[in-house]
């Protein structure tokens, strides 16, 4: 397979259409950011707006893949602090998790090939126009299958038995399961996510209109309203999350705003603009990406063991 080129390469950054650039920008951490000194002599940073991500390369051992900077960031910090173990239970380090970066390349390059290849698949009953395949790539990158190449570690697998364990040996309260078979989940959402910005960057004109005409669609509240007497009690925000985790996790299929809007529905909750709020949270800082599943699991948590205290 060819080399994979950089995202932005043999494309001027400032030709790219403004409804573009700025979706494209959701996905970094890097801001601009201005400084100077106030008066009083102290240091004053002012932070603008997010600038285009950052893909790290990877060339080692065959590993030729890319990764959005933040989410290398967040993988090797978690490495660094020792939350990362194998299947075995064994704790993983910088040496011992190549192996896992190799599933992670595999899986990027077939993903990033097996896009292309779905869009040039015509095989249907229905005629396939050029407007069906751009906007198969715009959902790709905006719609359900939103994924950018994380990597969905298992905490399920983290056991009673071995967070007891990895409480005691490593004084580690939420250890971290790491399997190949998820870095290359991993690695083939990654590729797909990276074909389809490809495109959409080398054919700016014709996805221009295809997102102004989708941007911030919202759910309005005459959609929501039933005849049950559920009803969501925490914020907008809280149930984005969970929403957004339960489609990631792929416990719920179908089309994430007709998902949302079920969610709304059923919880007598209107969500303003969703998109927004999903954006919101990808900028979290690192630590603080999952505030409300955290929280629900220290709830479930202490349930557990009122439980069994009793």
């Amino acid at each position: 397979m060819e080399e994979i080129q950089g995202l932005f390469d043999n494309i001027n950054k400032e030709t790219i259409p403004r409804v573009l650039y700025d979706e494209l920008c959701k996905h970094g951490d890097d801001r601009s950011s201005t400084s100077y000194t106030d008066k009083n002599g102290k240091r004053i940073t002012k932070y603008g707006k997010l600038n285009p991500p950052f893909y790290t390369k990877f060339g080692n051992d065959g590993s030729k893949f890319r990764m959005l900077e933040k989410y290398y960031k967040s993988h090797q910090l978690k490495l660094e602090n020792g939350l990362l173990f194998d299947e075995n239970h064994k704790q993983l380090n910088k040496k011992s998790i190549q192996p896992y970066f190799k599933e992670y390349s595999r899986g990027f390059k077939e993903g990033y090939r097996d896009f292309q290849n779905d869009l040039n698949e015509r095989n249907s009953v229905f005629e396939i126009t050029n407007e069906h395949i751009a906007f198969k790539v715009y959902s790709r990158v905006i719609g359900f299958w939103t994924t950018m190449g994380q990597i969905p570690y298992d905490l399920l697998l983290s056991t009673k038995d071995f967070q007891l364990k990895a409480k005691t040996k490593f004084n580690i309260d939420t250890p971290l399961i790491a399997t190949k078979k998820d870095y290359y989940n991993g690695g083939h959402d990654g590729g797909t996510f990276y074909k389809a910005w490809e495109i959409i960057l080398n054919n700016p004109t014709i996805f221009e209109s295809i997102f102004k005409k989708n941007e911030n669609q919202p759910i309005t509240s005459d959609k929501v309203k039933t005849d049950n007497d559920i009803r969501w009690t925490g914020t907008q925000t809280e149930l984005i999350e969970l929403t957004k985790a339960l489609i990631e996790n792929q416990s719920i299929k179908g089309v994430q705003r007709d998902i949302i809007l079920e969610f709304s529905k059923l919880l007598n909750f209107e969500i303003k603009n969703p998109n927004k709020l999903i954006t919101d949270i990808k900028k979290r800082n690192i630590g603080s990406e999952t505030l409300f599943i955290d929280k629900l699991k220290t709830s479930l948590l202490n349930y557990i063991t009122k439980e069994n205290i009793r």
